[in-house]
């Protein structure tokens, strides 16, 4: 999982948010030394970092800044030492604001690319970074620290440095917006590298002194170290590689000292240690890897262990479950139920022998479950682990797998396991943490769908059923559009400047009105569905669009053309026009390629909306000169970056783009530009066993409509009109389908989930390409939608990409369901179908000019907003 989504769980049990807004005990803010004077400084906050600028100091665009690294034991010792430096020197720096951020950055889940930035100095002379560099060494010599991994260690540390911004300039790469630095030698703002790796850009030139650091680091392992072959997984404590010690393959373990703790208070170091001593004390009793050696190198701390021939229990139910495939028989079912079996006995015989000799595993889960190929099964990564009779609440554990009703160690264990064995079956256990109903619903979905019998659903509901809770299976209602609108209604938050409504964490990445994960998103689903705009949600519009720099992008998803068609849409035609005047303004050249954020998403605004101004067609065919260039010289992938391809960022939003203006302008050589543009993003796909096309990222395929194959199914589809019996195109189409008919997926959202790949078949239905199997799905995936709803009460959430929180956003969240509801409802109803999950997807005729629609509110009494009731599955089991 992204360690995104775990940082912004933090704060609130039900939404993604902000961690600073963590609802705990008041914590410790760090103050600079108050044998200082500070009153002449500039002091400010962002909610992470403490920033400090000396009076008449001009920052430079960048340069060499240093970092100072610090444990939650050095902390208060380092600030005092650097700040009082800082203020004898006039130098700015910032550090992080409170121990609890601090502690965040150490832990086991932190982000390894920022761990032992405690404090950053900006050094106004680039002479004078030689005598900085030498006095905090000297002043804070020995002090403990995690290693920076981006920089260069200066001596022992704990001081570090590195070349980059030092103020926040952005450039778009590969379609986002990164941090930027200047190249020097042509003026370019260019990506800000900050690989855990020290980077110097090629302009700069290394001083004599860091050379010499540089030159002394060396990388000679030491004698009889493993030879490392590949990497498998890292994190904040360190990585795990497959290597090979004396001619024979091994696992090798790394952990990094003064980081990666866990709440008991023992670094990754410690941990590897205490994993050892066990793995040795298991041997011949518990099927664990046997340890191999031990070794030290560049103070890390590393595990050689056994390699065994097998796959974690996670990839194994990925590869095999036959619901995430389009083929799933009731023999191929059966049989995957009776491999389940398998490995579930050999688990359960593990975990008890385990138990046998006083101790329990601690974090178990699927990752840290291997499977060979007969089905036996291996625990492994037992660093976590406690005495059987430890009375205390888990320490730490994936999400879901943990209970959280104060159970002891033992019950601890023996509630992962209920879990891991429901895993194999239905992989949504991240839900169970958010609403306690989720138990009997996963639960009877699993027995449902693989005949598993009422005595596994009565043994699963007792372990994993929370100890407040009633053990009933309860009859969940089906999610309307009515009860989605008006729980949506219900968790705005107009009185907060920086959201409307709660989403994803991009959300605070992006302007807070943007339509993927902002306001206008939501209120353009809600105005879909005939919902009246609340005059307090238009006023919050108005004033975040009078703050100044908004917004500070102009993309379709993310910007300014997004809010063009969203005003437009909701017929909030003076809006739009003010809107359309700064798009129009703008520069377009420096965007990137993709729908999302760059050059097609606003052509296909300036295109819809050039029948009103003059002039704005020419601006959209200059967008797409540059777009056949740009797909013109560049050479597909077989694999695309993660998050890089498909609809939304890949050559497909070119495609889009391209055929709007073929139908706009009938001009031929637009046609030939889309073909090319999909030709491209075609070369992307990869077949699995059953014949469906996904997305291939490298480590994982994607069916989804933003980033994997469904989007490019839409635009295949309708390009299939203006190309009718293309073999290629059809034989393409038809793997892609494969991919969005498998019944099984983890999220809900539009762009990542179920509700992009029902778009994808109201597509095809539209189409006329639809056939028994595809409508079959598209009915499943209606009904299925009940599996990713969150309720409380009356009210129904979805959880968001994660699955760690609920999500209200178009592109994750509850809008976007809402939007594939009504979709779906206008298509049984013989209605044409008109998507709003991605703008312009479907053709417009000359001016993009939507009405107002007759308004409805959300009635108190449950009804529908005057549509008729989707179908969705509830049954007791």
């Amino acid at each position: 999982m992204d360690a995104t989504y775990p940082r912004y769980a933090v704060a609130d049990p039900l939404f993604y948010d902000e961690p600073s807004r963590a609802r705990e005990a008041p914590h410790e803010l760090f103050e600079p030394s108050d044998s200082a004077t500070w009153a002449t400084w500039s002091p400010a906050d962002d909610g992470t970092w403490s920033f400090w600028m000396p009076p008449d100091a001009t920052l430079p665009e960048q340069g060499w800044k240093i970092h100072v690294g610090a444990t939650l034991a050095t902390a208060g010792v380092v600030l005092e030492q650097v700040s009082l430096y800082c203020h004898r020197n006039g130098l700015p720096f910032k550090f992080l604001r409170d121990r609890r951020i601090l502690q965040v950055t150490l832990s086991k889940d932190g982000d390894r690319h920022v761990t032992g930035k405690f404090i950053t100095i900006y050094p106004l002379s680039p002479a004078d970074l030689h005598s900085h560099l030498t006095e905090l060494d000297a002043a804070l010599a020995g002090m403990a620290s995690p290693y920076v991994l981006t920089d260069l260690r200066w001596k022992q540390g704990p001081v570090f440095v590195r070349y980059g911004a030092f103020t926040r300039q952005f450039v778009n790469h590969d379609g986002a917006d990164v941090l930027a630095v200047r190249d020097l030698d042509t003026g370019v703002l260019v990506p800000d590298v900050r690989a855990t790796a020290f980077h110097v850009p090629p302009w700069v030139r290394i001083p004599d002194f860091l050379q010499i650091e540089l030159d002394a680091l060396g990388t000679t392992p030491p004698q009889g170290f493993p030879r490392i072959r590949g990497a498998l997984q890292f994190s904040n404590a360190g990585g795990v590689y497959e290597a090979e010690l004396e001619g024979r393959p091994v696992i090798l373990k790394e952990a990094r000292p003064h980081v990666g703790w866990t709440p008991d208070g023992r670094d990754a170091a410690e941990r590897l240690r205490d994993e050892e001593a066990l793995l040795q004390s298991l041997q011949g009793r518990v099927p664990v890897p046997a340890v191999q050696a031990t070794f030290m190198a560049h103070d890390h701390a590393y595990l050689a262990m056994e390699r065994i021939d097998a796959v974690s229990l996670s990839t194994a139910v990925a590869a095999h479950n036959p619901l995430v495939s389009s083929e799933h028989s009731l023999d191929v079912r059966r049989a995957y139920r009776e491999w389940a079996f398998t490995v579930a006995a050999s688990l359960r015989q593990a975990v008890a022998a385990l138990h046998d000799t006083g101790r329990v595993h601690g974090d178990l889960h699927p990752g840290n479950i291997l499977v060979r190929g007969d089905g036996t099964v291996i625990l492994i990564d037992l660093e976590m682990s406690r005495p059987v009779d430890d009375g205390g609440s888990a320490v730490i554990g994936a999400p879901g797998f943990v209970a959280t009703d104060g159970r002891d160690a033992l019950g601890q264990d023996l509630y992962a396991l209920a879990c891991t064995e429901l895993f194999m079956f239905v992989p949504l256990i991240p839900l169970l943490n958010l609403s306690a109903r989720k138990v009997g619903e996963l639960v009877c979905e699993a027995a449902d769908r693989f005949d598993l019998g009422q005595r596994w659903v009565d043994d699963h509901v007792a372990v994993l059923r929370r100890r407040d809770t009633s053990a009933a299976v309860t009859v969940t209602a089906p999610a309307t559009p009515s009860r989605i609108a008006r729980t949506l209604l219900a968790d705005a938050t107009p009185e907060r400047g920086d959201r409307l409504w709660p989403g994803d964490p991009a959300q605070f990445r992006e302007p807070s009105t943007s339509l993927a994960h902002g306001a206008l998103g939501v209120l353009t689903a809600l105005s879909h569905a005939r919902v009246r705009l609340a005059p307090q949600h238009l006023a919050w519009l108005e004033d975040a669009a009078s703050r100044p720099g908004y917004p500070t992008r102009l993309g379709l998803l993310d910007g300014l053309a997004g809010a063009v068609w969203a005003y437009r849409r909701m017929g909030l035609h003076d809006a739009a026009d003010r809107h359309l005047v700064r798009l129009s303004d703008a520069n377009h050249d420096r965007l990137g390629f993709d729908l999302y954020g760059g050059q097609p998403g606003v052509g296909l605004t300036l295109l819809a909306e050039g029948g009103r101004h003059a002039g704005l067609r020419d601006v959209a065919l200059g967008i797409a000169a540059r777009i056949r260039e740009r797909w013109r010289v560049s050479e597909p992938q077989s694999t695309v970056a993660t998050g890089r391809g498909g609809l939304l960022h890949g050559a497909t939003g070119s495609a889009l783009f391209a055929m709007r203006l073929y139908e706009a302008t009938g001009d031929a050589e637009h046609l030939r530009i889309a073909t090319e543009a999909i030709d491209f993003d075609l070369c992307s796909l990869k077949e699995s066993a059953d014949g469906a096309l996904h997305v291939d990222e490298g480590w994982r395929l994607l069916p989804y409509l933003g980033n994997g194959s469904a989007g490019m199914g839409i635009v295949l589809t309708q390009l299939l009109t203006h190309l009718p019996g293309h073999s290629r195109y059809l034989e393409a189409l038809d793997g892609i389908t494969r991919a969005a008919i498998a019944p099984f997926t983890i999220q809900s959202g539009l762009f990542q989930g179920r509700a992009g790949l029902i778009q994808s078949l109201l597509a095809l239905e539209q189409a006329g390409l639809a056939t028994p199997a595809t409508s079959a799905a598209l009915h499943h995936h209606i009904s299925a939608l009940q599996l990713h709803a969150v309720y409380v009460q009356d009210e129904i959430r979805f959880a968001g990409n994660g699955l760690l929180r609920a999500s209200c956003d178009l592109a994750t969240g509850a809008a976007g369901v809402l939007t594939t509801l009504i979709d779906y409802d206008a298509h049984v109803s013989g209605l044409p179908h008109q998507p709003v999950c991605v703008p312009y997807l479907t053709p417009f005729d000359g001016v993009e000019d939507h009405s107002p629609q007759p308004a409805a509110r959300p009635s108190e009494g449950g009804e529908n907003l005057g549509l008729p009731p989707v179908p969705a599955v509830a049954r007791p089991c």
